[in-house]
């Protein structure tokens, strides 16, 4: 009797054994790295909390050793980007991005949405850029005006251990109005979210398993506050495409450390200027053929901790060409000049007032103005070297002037604060006052005169915001 119910119970413990093994075999790990906007940054740099961090040197070291885990543990890996490699490094800029499109190819990026400041520089250049990379940049909302063909391919699907994964690109819907017009002028630019469902639909019935949304739509009210009104984020993506799995993300600079879970959707973004990469995991149940469950972090990228020899080989030429054009100095601060809307609590920065004085005092005209969003960093205090005018100011705008009556002065600041308190269309002032009252300004001097809506007023400004970038329409009211 013992001997046939110790028999039982074996052969019970046997058949768990064996569920358990084959339940284990079914269940396979993904891995997912990406990164977003990181603007030109193919180089370390010190971040304000004193560390050298970011770089594609050191950012490869960090996606070879996450590579080597996924493989220790046969998971399906994948590298992605959420866009905006362009614009914000002058070594970079003046070099046309191409070491960070080496790097991104040497590293071995799967693939990688279009952002706007991929944009800042034309059509042509973005065309001949793709030409440096073995990746697919996608963009499923995006068609050229002229033949109505799309500009990029909106979706690929790429298998792994055995994993079949629909990703799919979609970039902002507020593109034409962050872009110079006459690069907007040659887009026709489709709702993220109605492309985005139509091309979830269309990777379902190619047989896609995993749905990933590569987004450079940005995460609302958020981060770093750098874009406070999104009317299409990537939340709302997320509530109106429910089959995405995952949406790896950019465009508002939004460290998310732990992911946003939306539904049944994880949403991810590391950031900006490449100082973290943000890594996924999934597991995957290939007999019940879904995500078991679901994991973020973001993986900080450090210099102290090592970099990979060939991709600094890589880029360092390009940096070494540019030292001592960008190491010449221009005056001394005697303390930091704050440019970025996300450092102060008003939306007065320090540094737009000097360019505003500057180019008010030089013109000779009674007010001057400068989008928020064209300032992009602040001055150090001490010596201020061309290279850090440069990174403040990395686009490449022309001094306009111009006139207009105070009624229209006062309409295009109205323009600027549509977007929201920290939206970069807000207007930096020399010259002229104002208060805001529910949303509209009110109380406007110019001088110490208040302003007379019938006169004539002459401005200065840059060539982005006289040619009505960021949907400053009251623009197109100056005369010459």
């Amino acid at each position: 009797m013992r001997t046939s119910l110790l028999f039982a119970l074996l052969l019970v413990l046997a058949s768990c054994t064996r569920q358990v093994q084959e339940r284990e075999t079914s269940v396979t790990p993904i891995v997912i790295v990406h990164s977003n906007d990181i603007h030109g940054r193919a180089w370390p740099f010190l971040r304000e909390d004193g560390k050298w961090v970011g770089g594609y040197a050191a950012q490869a070291r960090v996606i070879a050793q996450l590579r080597r885990e996924a493989e220790k543990n046969n998971a399906a890996f994948l590298l992605l980007s959420a866009g905006d490699v362009n614009t914000g490094v002058p070594e970079s800029d003046f070099s046309e991005a191409r070491p960070d499109f080496e790097s991104m190819k040497a590293i071995g990026y799967d693939a990688m949405v279009a952002g706007n400041h991929d944009f800042d520089h034309g059509l042509d250049l973005l065309l001949k850029q793709l030409t440096w990379v073995n990746f697919p940049v996608l963009a499923n909302n995006i068609k050229l005006k002229e033949s109505q063909r799309e500009l990029f391919p909106g979706d690929l699907v790429i298998e792994r251990r055995g994993i079949r994964f629909g990703i799919l690109g979609v970039t902002t819907d507020q593109l034409k109005k962050l872009i110079f017009p006459e690069h907007a002028d040659r887009l026709v630019v489709e709702d993220a979210i109605q492309a985005t469902r139509r091309t979830a639909d269309k990777l379902k019935k190619k047989g896609s398993e995993v749905l990933i949304a590569l987004s450079h739509l940005g995460v609302s009210e958020s981060g770093l506050s750098i874009h406070r009104l999104i009317p299409n984020d990537d939340r709302k993506l997320a509530k109106m495409a429910p089959d995405l799995d995952l949406i790896v993300g950019g465009h508002s600079h939004t460290f998310i450390k732990d992911g946003i879970t939306e539904g049944n959707t994880l949403i991810v973004q590391a950031g900006y200027r490449g100082d973290y990469l943000g890594k996924v995991e999934l597991l995957w149940d290939s007999e019940k053929k879904h995500i078991i469950s679901k994991k973020a972090q973001l993986v900080e990228v450090a210099t102290a901790e090592g970099v990979d020899a060939g991709i600094e080989k890589l880029v360092q030429p390009y940096k070494d060409k540019y030292e001592t054009e960008l190491g010449i100095p221009v005056f001394e601060a005697k303390r930091p000049i704050l440019g970025q809307r996300n450092r102060t609590q008003t939306l007065e920065l320090p540094l737009g007032n000097l360019i505003c004085d500057a180019l008010r005092i030089e013109t000779k005209t009674d007010v001057a103005f400068f989008n928020s969003g064209g300032i992009r960093s602040n001055l150090p205090g001490g010596v201020v070297k061309r290279r850090d005018i440069l990174e403040a100011f990395p686009f490449r705008n022309l001094v306009s002037t111009g006139i207009l009556t105070g009624k229209h002065l006062v309409s295009l600041l109205n323009d600027g604060l549509r977007g929201g308190d920290f939206s970069g269309a807000v207007l930096q002032v020399s010259g002229l006052s104002y208060e805001i009252k529910n949303g509209k300004v009110s109380k406007v001097s110019v001088g110490n005169q208040k302003l007379d809506l019938n006169r004539d007023y002459t401005f200065s400004t840059n060539s982005y915001v006289s040619s009505a970038g960021d949907r400053l329409k009251s623009i197109s009211k100056a005369r010459s």
